[in-house]
């Protein structure tokens, strides 16, 4: 799109345009490389609740493009991002708890975010992060088990991180600055780029000494430690997370121009909100809709470690929803949602993408 009409709908509020100008300005891509540009426009988007906007202005402060490194600042926002289920996120925070940067050292915590990582195995073009990944939770579930790490004695404690291909996970098209499979020559995300730090196995070893200490209490300490989404239940206090509606993504509204939809979100059958009726459209540019003040998109969901709740959203665009919708599921467990909500039927019209966050509920 031409640089002056993505900037006329970025101004306008579209949150889609302001990430993907603020990524423009951070890839130097048919504009001047504009750090403090990227950094607004970025900044716009990861307030509304946008995760690829979070992850790459989390970059920013990581790496300190046009700002001074703020560690806090990046880790915060790596953890909004996360806590969308945003597959880089996950990776860059797991790295930050891995290796100690800007944060105490949690090897349990790091395998932890990776096994989250890993449910994306074959959805995402990120091969290298993918088998960063299965290196640390290998490790960890070695040192577990009482067994000496496989690598103890082979690998280097630092290597240069590999730079990285990615794509968006809620989406079947390539996220701004990735590379499709089997692409070339596609200029990758600036989220790529980042400085030397402990990764996969060798960022496990320089956290061993801690971790085999303390990974048999991490792993039972519910409270402090999320268990994989595939872990048997294990007996502990329940933890109260905070479920809320970021944002929802139009990829069909049922007919031709904007139409009429209302949504009831449930967990496990329990009525959580429902969103009122109003015109949704699939148009580019307008297709992205974030929830208001009013629409009270949240509630509180109780669970133990190790279980899974199954989060539903029904839509329906005619007089009483059932009947005539279509509705999605995801998984809802201690460590947050699965992936998005994606809502499709093959006897009605209609596609939706519902994106989530979870958190900790605080009083």
């Amino acid at each position: 799109m031409d640089i002056d009409a993505l900037r006329a709908q970025a101004e306008q509020g579209t949150v889609a345009a302001q990430v993907a100008l603020g990524m423009r300005y951070l890839d130097g891509d048919g504009v001047d490389e504009d750090f403090a540009q990227a950094r607004h426009w970025l900044a716009l988007a990861a307030e509304r609740g946008h995760p690829r906007a979070q992850v790459n202005l989390g970059a920013i402060h990581e790496n300190g493009w046009g700002v001074e490194v703020d560690l806090d600042q990046a880790r915060s926002l790596y953890e909004r991002a996360a806590a969308q289920n945003e597959f880089m996120a996950l990776v860059l925070l797991a790295r930050m708890h891995a290796a100690g940067r800007g944060t105490v050292r949690a090897p349990a915590q790091a395998a932890a975010l990776y096994r989250r990582a890993l449910a994306f195995d074959g959805r995402v073009d990120a091969d290298e992060e993918l088998a960063e990944a299965r290196a640390f939770v290998a490790e960890a579930d070695r040192t577990a088990a009482g067994l000496v790490p496989a690598t103890a004695r082979s690998i280097k404690r630092e290597e240069r991180l590999p730079e990285l291909s990615f794509k968006d996970h809620d989406a079947d098209k390539p996220a701004h600055g990735a590379k499709p499979r089997g692409g070339d020559g596609e200029r990758k995300s600036r989220v790529s780029h980042l400085p030397a730090i402990l990764t996969g196995a060798a960022a496990f070893l320089a956290a061993a000494s801690t971790f085999y200490l303390n990974v048999r209490n991490d792993l039972r300490d519910s409270s402090r430690e999320p268990a994989p989404a595939s872990a048997p239940a294990q007996a502990g206090a329940p933890r109260t997370l905070r479920l809320k509606l970021q944002r929802i993504e139009v990829l069909d509204d049922g007919s031709v121009g904007a139409t009429d939809w209302r949504f009831r979100i449930e967990a496990d059958g329990r009525e959580l909100f429902e969103l009122s009726r109003r015109p949704f459209i699939d148009r580019v540019g307008d297709n992205v809709v974030m929830p208001t003040t009013a629409d009270d998109a949240q509630a509180t969901v109780s669970l133990l470690p190790g279980q899974q709740v199954l989060v539903k959203v029904t839509g329906d665009h005619g007089g009483m929803l059932g009947g005539d919708s279509i509705h999605g599921t995801a998984m809802l467990t201690v460590g947050g949602m699965t992936g998005p909500v994606e809502l499709k039927s093959a006897d009605a019209a209609g596609r939706f993408v519902f994106h989530f966050g979870a958190t900790p509920a605080r009083d």
